[in-house]
């Protein structure tokens, strides 16, 4: 009878074991190549709103498929931002994706995904100034929209308002039919 509990002991653990080391969803942030775009409000002479490249690697450490609704940027404070496509890069051009469609990762599959965040912006005159040649630069080639760099690029400029910019926010990973969403920070 002894024997019989141990042998039933060890072979429910061994099954828990192996259940909880393989049966997640993983998701890691990785360095964008993409460009940082800024977009101007003519009329005020100002940057409105800046666009920051974040790729995401999703990976499936289980045996069996896993499905996801979204790839969500979740800004903080709330107001700082709206929305965020999300696109996949395929032979070096970006393809977006619906956001609210069923997406799929095979058994051990890893797949990458761009975000674009949108982040509204501060029209004080301290930050405006950080942008002003690029403002000159916009309204000298009379366009709206203007990409001005990688992350590693802008973050070199713009350390600060990077990191204010960013301060608190997260990527929210939507698991299909799950209670165990993914949420991880937004570290540069």
């Amino acid at each position: 009878m002894n024997r019989f509990k141990i042998i039933t002991l060890s072979i429910t653990i061994c099954l828990i074991g192996c259940k909880s080391s393989k049966g997640n969803l993983e998701a890691t942030l990785l360095e964008s190549q993409q460009k940082v775009v800024i977009l101007l409000n003519k009329k005020y002479k100002k940057i409105a709103l800046i666009e920051l490249p974040l790729k995401v690697q999703l990976t499936n450490n289980s045996y069996s498929s896993k499905t996801f609704a979204s790839i969500q940027y979740k800004y903080l404070p709330y107001e700082k931002g709206i929305g965020n496509p999300l696109y996949i890069e395929k032979n070096n051009t970006l393809i977006r994706i619906k956001q609210a469609t069923k997406k799929y990762l095979a058994p051990l599959e890893k797949k990458e995904y761009i975000i674009y965040t949108r982040h509204r912006m501060d029209t004080s005159k301290y930050i405006q100034q950080q942008f002003k040649p690029y403002i000159d630069m916009m309204m000298a080639k009379k366009t709206d929209t203007l990409t001005i760099g990688t992350i590693n690029q802008f973050k070199q400029k713009h350390r600060k308002l990077l990191l204010s910019l960013t301060k608190q926010d997260r990527i929210y990973i939507n698991i299909w039919k799950s209670k165990n969403d993914i949420s991880i920070p937004v570290k540069w």
